[in-house]
């Protein structure tokens, strides 16, 4: 059995104190990116047998804290300005619903339910899409 190595690097999303909220909140919108990418990657390589359970398990902790690193971040900068709320009301379901699905594709591997966690794949991509072009819109 082959073992694949996966790191998720919790970075933060507030960036530096001198960065604006257009640049926090992409930052944010990349590490939401991050996680879902980083879980996809996981679920496949558990489906074709090349992560043990405990690495899945270790990686897909480290996934659920990054993700909900981003959004608690993201939470706690207040808004100042009406772009900054147009932003953060754009952004915030985004993660939010990033979270959600991670922790769906949690409890279907912690569960042993590997055919729910392939199907929740598609609703990962579809935030991961959107997170993405949030990314690359406030550029």
């Amino acid at each position: 059995m082959a073992l694949l190595a996966v790191a998720v690097t919790l970075t933060g999303c507030s960036g530096s104190p001198f960065a604006s909220y257009a640049d926090s909140a992409v930052l944010c919108a990349q590490e939401g990116h991050n996680a879902v990418g980083t879980l996809r990657v996981i679920v496949g390589s558990h489906d074709r047998g090349r992560l043990l359970p405990a690495s899945t398990e270790a990686a897909v902790h480290d996934v659920v804290a990054t993700a909900t690193s981003a959004l608690d971040q993201f939470d706690g900068t207040e808004p100042v300005s009406p772009d900054d709320r147009r932003l953060h009301d754009e952004l915030h379901p985004l993660l939010h619903d990033a979270v959600a699905r991670i922790a769906e594709v949690q409890e279907a591997l912690d569960t042993g339910d590997t055919a729910r966690a392939a199907v929740l794949d598609e609703p990962l991509r579809r935030v991961d899409d959107r997170l993405v072009a949030f990314a690359e819109d406030h550029r």
